[in-house]
């Protein structure tokens, strides 16, 4: 990598080419162009962040989601800061939305590239703790099939990288860029041993619980998740050994650019079929999710990992003496990872649920798997980690179905108001969000109703409350009991919803509509 991004003076540019002076302007070296990739993509959140769904009560409950289960002083730190940007959502979010931006002409800019990298570094710190809890490593609810761990924190490490100066990996080395990396894909193999990563249908069901908004996208999804049915642990297994060897290989410098090139492809794979392109095209999307960032990050590394050669036998011993500092260097960083990834584990020992949801019409889905290891209760409540259950859209209703932690709340029948209380051995809370696919706009006076049945004997069967809440916004739900552990179906009955209408909604949601969904069911114990 080109280690010096000079300035461009108008009088050396002058008389050449447009394109000749937009190229020595944004991409006059390696470094120089990884900037303005990183700036664009800056300024693809910041306009994302400009959506009219940020702007909406389900921005709010998308934060509000990743808190159940959470370690007491990251639950309570996210939920102040969500309930200080529901204060003034409009304000926030715009400020949110213009910081991002800001960063991504900063960095186009070559003048102010240094501090826009400055923001971006505390920015980033921000987002990956209020917004994406530190990509949910302390509830053993990561996964780098869908991101994990957390594109925010990939933006500060290339910044590190690509900060303009004299060196080599910027503000990081060389060795410590590759460190990094190791680092990195160390912990991203150990990922995928968890539980809830290796089971035997735990990548259908996150594939299948990918967003899409896009027909062929959704094929391809649904292809790619048939296959993987089933073979869960060995996908796990096949991918952690990868990974492992990705990060060593560029770590020790031993053919890493073919192995940079694998995580390049990989990372493309698990942008599409995990990630669906972060959500753009579903609507509700912050960032592209960690898939471009993983390839940008491989393309900074590249510069950094010269062609191995023979090193004459002359020089053999100094080489080799560095090299046993270089891996030194590198066992301490992957063992400071491996140990924070263990403390995470000890910290919450909830093992996630893996997702599942779905595409099509008229609405059938396979596979959410739930289930979780030894944890506190709280009330005789144990924590269950918010995961979607059903994400589909039926003529412009977003429907969406997921599991969190039972909760007691208050009916009111227009005269009096009664508490209903979770018996201890609830199992979940079921919270059923129709919205309008388009403007995010939740949709009431609809009815729900919720069966669950296993081995074709129903054991649920229960109206779902309309409800309100101060994060979720409208929506409905109701405390659901299960009988154990196994493969159960839920099926959802959405009557229409019985209102006057504006024209808009014309000649839409006339007839009930159903959605199937399985998954398999894992007490809390």
């Amino acid at each position: 990598m080109s280690t010096t991004t000079a300035a461009v003076g108008g009088d050396t540019l002058r008389g050449t080419p447009v394109r000749a002076r937009v190229r020595a302007y944004f991409a006059s070296d390696s470094r120089r162009a990884i900037q303005t990739v990183l700036g664009l993509l800056w300024l693809l959140d910041g306009a994302l962040q400009f959506q009219g769904f940020m702007y909406s009560r389900g921005f709010i409950g998308m934060l509000t989601q990743m808190m159940p289960g959470q370690p007491t002083w990251l639950g309570g730190s996210m939920h102040w800061a969500a309930r200080l940007a529901q204060g003034n959502l409009d304000l926030y979010n715009t400020l949110f939305a213009l910081t991002q931006v800001l960063i991504g002409l900063g960095l186009l800019y070559r003048r102010t590239v240094k501090p826009a990298l400055a923001v971006s570094f505390a920015w980033a710190v921000v987002v990956w703790w209020f917004g994406e809890a530190f990509g949910m490593l302390f509830m053993n609810m990561a996964n780098p099939l869908t991101g994990a761990p957390g594109a925010v924190l990939l933006y500060a490490i290339i910044g590190l990288i690509v900060w303009p100066n004299d060196r080599p990996g910027g503000l990081l080395g060389v060795r410590v860029a590759r460190t990094t990396w190791v680092a990195l894909w160390l912990a991203m193999s150990w990922l995928w041993l968890l539980g809830a990563n290796s089971s035997a249908n735990a990548t259908h069901d996150l594939i299948n619980a990918a967003p899409s908004g896009m027909s062929w996208l959704s094929t391809v999804q649904n292809a790619a998740a048939s296959l993987a049915k089933g073979n869960g642990l060995v996908i796990a297994i096949v991918l952690a050994l990868l990974s492992a060897t990705i990060g060593v290989a560029v770590g020790l410098n031993r053919w890493a650019r073919p192995f940079l090139a694998i995580a390049i492809v990989l990372n493309l794979a698990y942008w599409v079929l995990g990630q669906g392109f972060g959500g753009i095209f579903a609507g509700n999307a912050t960032d592209p999710n960690a898939g471009p960032l993983f390839v940008l990050l491989a393309v900074s590394l590249y510069g950094l990992v010269p062609v191995d050669h023979r090193v004459p036998a002359t020089a053999r011993s100094a080489t080799g003496s560095r090299r046993v500092s270089s891996v030194a260097a590198t066992m301490v960083v992957a063992g400071a990872a491996a140990a924070l990834l263990a403390g995470c584990a000890s910290a919450n020992k909830t093992t996630s649920t893996t997702a599942s949801a779905a595409a099509g019409g008229s609405t059938s889905m396979a596979g959410m798997s739930m289930s979780a290891s030894s944890v506190k209760s709280v009330n005789g409540i144990k924590p269950v980690p918010t995961q979607a259950l059903a994400s589909t859209t039926w003529q412009g209703m977003r429907i969406q179905a997921r599991a969190m932690t039972a909760v007691p709340f208050v009916v009111f029948n227009g005269t009096s108001e009664r508490t209903i209380k979770p018996p201890a051995k609830t199992s979940f809370h079921l919270m059923v969000m129709l919205n309008d696919a388009h403007t995010g706009v939740a949709l009431p006076y609809a009815g729900v109703w919720a069966t669950i049945s296993k081995a074709g004997k129903v054991v649920y069967d229960e109206r779902q409350w309309p409800m309100l809440s101060a994060y979720m916004g409208p929506h409905y739900g109701n405390n659901v009991s299960l009988p154990g552990a196994g493969e159960y179906q839920l099926t959802l009955l959405i009557s229409p919803p019985v209102s006057a209408r504006h024209v808009e909604y014309e000649n839409v949601w006339l007839h009930p509509h159903r959605v199937n969904v399985s998954f398999h069911w894992t007490p809390v114990s």
